[in-house]
């Protein structure tokens, strides 16, 4: 398919906020006059229309799209019926998600395939489906997605809320007006607009003026907001002409939007992983772009300092080239995008990450139709990029990123230390985690996200082996896995950064819910350039008491001769020099037996002290294996 969808991968989970939080409030209707006054009469979108054949030209010859019209002619004939009913009450019956999304998100893509090959050709080939999938999308009974309408509020037709992906469509169809104009017939301009005022605008201005319905993402502070303001602000630029009609939304936006950036830490840290930073951050700038279109850069969101530091997110938790860490909800692999990345490097005119540099998709951005044109016309990122550091510190999350290790062949390696605390957006259990890399391979990780179902955005979240502390190599207490909420938290007890090593301590004593627990500490030491990582951890019980702790890797291990472990494979092992004080250590390893993307499973290696200990210590000394001859 031509047209990718982050959040196929990514379907974000249940926006939870208290009723307390947020007291929504109408923008200040000075602020929307002088919005107003900035915009032109007529709608917006920045993608140019149909009638702007220079453009549509440049998009048909560009790589990424020069087979759009062949594979729409494809989608062409297919019946365009509603989403079955028996899908969408599937979630509620067994917390199944991935079938009626499926379902949901290839019928999104089919539209802006066809969309976009309409623009391209210009023949009028493919108007008769398009409307046709207007007129499916009217018949659905609901667009947001079953996971969030766990009472079927909206399925039943009880209430209307907004949800991530119903206002995604709505911003879809908006713009699709937009760019074809009466290319469409009026019926189905009509039905659009019927359609948004009844879905998106009516129930947004009730959010927005009186603080209903309940679920307002409007104070969240994660991708909720940014992902749900965009498409809103989006679907509104697109569908009304008059100035004050776009202003309001335009001025809720710039007043709301400030509680994502509160989502990040003043240094610019995502909680919520690089995928989510995708998709939440990458929404935010798509706002930023069309409300400097909209408003000539009278809305200016990236005037923020938070933006800023916020935008640096993906070049700094870089560990080696191309490769990110998976704390929190992120899939392993997961890496940035590069037009997000592009666009920030030229809006502070900074100079491209190494990263960057590499080939990305010059036609698309986040795949909405209204900022299709984002990279089309923006240069490759050129010239000398800047040496990567030796670290970064993100001092207000609790997160080291140390660099410079090197094997006996030149590749380099990094790691990547966690603090924090848990109750963080998307929040898993791993106060003490840690990912080790050797160039693009990672062969002791943090195992990312779950394929999420019902569960995961439930009470029973922390059932799931990967999600809690057991499938983190962080300690185990008295057998006791570390609980959840904000006063787990992860305490800085020494920071030593060198040129020749790197030296952190946590306190990881608050996590565990353990009477007989004094204290339990976590050290890591990185050394340059051997890449030889420690990672001592030391317990003090009031009386002894069991302690251990583990590795995790997705890729094979053994026991060598010399009682050391050999983790991963090919030419991207370590090996593991495990000491301990109080008892000797057994080892048991099992695989964790859980949904991941890509139906991978990590092997957990348990360290386990032989027997109890009033004071005990557990060192693991990690080192890229030794070129084989």
């Amino acid at each position: 398919m031509v047209v990718r969808l982050n959040s196929l991968v990514l379907a974000a989970g249940i926006c939870v906020i208290s009723a307390s939080l947020i007291q929504a409030q109408a923008p200040d209707a000075k602020r929307v006059k002088e919005i107003a006054a900035s915009m032109s009469e007529g709608t917006f979108s920045s993608t140019p229309t149909i009638e702007d054949r220079a453009f549509w030209a440049k998009v048909g010859a560009s790589a990424d799209l020069k087979s759009v019209v062949r594979e729409a002619e494809q989608f062409r004939d297919r019946p365009c019926e509603p989403l079955p009913d028996n899908l969408y009450l599937e979630y509620s019956k067994t917390g199944n998600r991935t079938h009626y999304e499926g379902k949901f998100f290839q019928k999104l893509n089919v539209f802006r395939t066809l969309v976009i090959a309409e623009c391209v050709e210009n023949k009028g080939r493919f108007i008769e489906s398009i409307q046709q999938l207007i007129a499916s999308y009217a018949k659905d009974k609901s667009w947001v997605l079953p996971a969030h309408d766990g009472n079927l509020d909206n399925f039943e037709g009880r209430q209307i809320t907004i949800d991530l992906f119903a206002s995604e469509v709505a911003c879809e169809l908006a713009n699709a007006d937009h760019i074809l104009g009466d290319r469409l017939d009026a019926p189905t301009r009509s039905t659009i607009r019927k359609e948004a005022q009844r879905r998106i605008f009516e129930p947004y201005r009730k959010m927005v003026i009186d603080g209903q319905p309940s679920k307002a993402w409007l104070g969240v502070t994660n991708n909720w907001n940014a992902v749900c303001l965009a498409n809103v602000t989006g679907c509104a630029l697109a569908l009304l002409p008059k100035p004050e009609d776009k202003a309001f939304f335009a001025a809720t936006a710039e007043k709301y939007i400030a509680n994502f950036l509160n989502g990040f830490t003043d240094d610019g840290y995502c909680s919520e992983g690089i995928g989510y930073w995708n998709y939440g951050f990458g929404c935010f700038v798509r706002l930023a772009h069309m409300l400097d279109g909209a408003t000539s850069k009278k809305v200016e969101l990236f005037a923020s300092p938070k933006a800023r530091s916020a935008g640096l997110f993906a070049r700094r938790i870089e560990i080696t080239p191309g490769v990110y860490p998976a704390f929190a909800d992120c899939a392993v692999g997961a890496k940035p995008d590069r037009a997000i990345m592009a666009y920030v490097s030229r809006r502070f005119d900074l100079p491209p990450s190494e990263f960057e540099k590499g080939r990305y998709s010059g036609t698309r951005w986040l795949d909405e139709l209204g900022t299709f044109a984002f990279t089309l016309d923006a240069p490759r990122p050129v010239g000398a990029t800047e040496a990567p550091e030796k670290r970064n510190w993100f001092e207000n999350a609790g997160i080291l990123v140390c660099r410079g290790g090197i094997t006996g062949t030149g590749t380099p390696v990094g790691v990547a230390l966690k603090g924090g605390h848990n109750a963080e957006h998307h929040n898993h259990n791993d106060l003490g985690s840690f990912v080790y890399c050797i160039g693009r391979s990672m062969p002791l990780v943090d195992p990312g996200a779950e394929v999420y179902t019902k569960r995961t955005f439930s009470r029973d979240r922390y059932l799931s082996n990967v999600l809690n502390s057991f499938g983190h190599p962080v300690p185990r207490v008295s057998g006791k896995l570390q609980k959840t909420g904000r006063s787990a938290e992860a305490k800085l007890l020494k920071l030593d950064l060198t040129d020749a090593r790197d030296t952190i301590q946590f306190d990881l004593t608050s996590a565990y819910p353990v009477d007989s627990l004094s204290q339990v500490t976590r050290t890591f030491v990185f050394e340059r350039p051997s890449a030889r990582l420690t990672v001592t951890d030391e317990v003090e019980f009031k009386s002894p008491d069991v302690f251990g702790t583990a590795l995790i890797t997705f890729g094979s291990w053994d026991r060598q001769a010399d009682g050391q472990l050999r983790i991963g494979d090919k030419d991207c092992a370590v090996l593991a020099r495990i000491e301990a004080t109080g008892s000797p250590v057994k080892i048991d390893a099992a695989p964790i037996e859980e949904d991941l993307h890509g139906n991978a499973k990590p092997t957990r290696i348990g360290i386990e002290l032989g027997e109890p200990a009033k004071r005990a210590s557990i060192t693991i000394t990690i080192e890229p294996e030794p070129a084989r001859k």
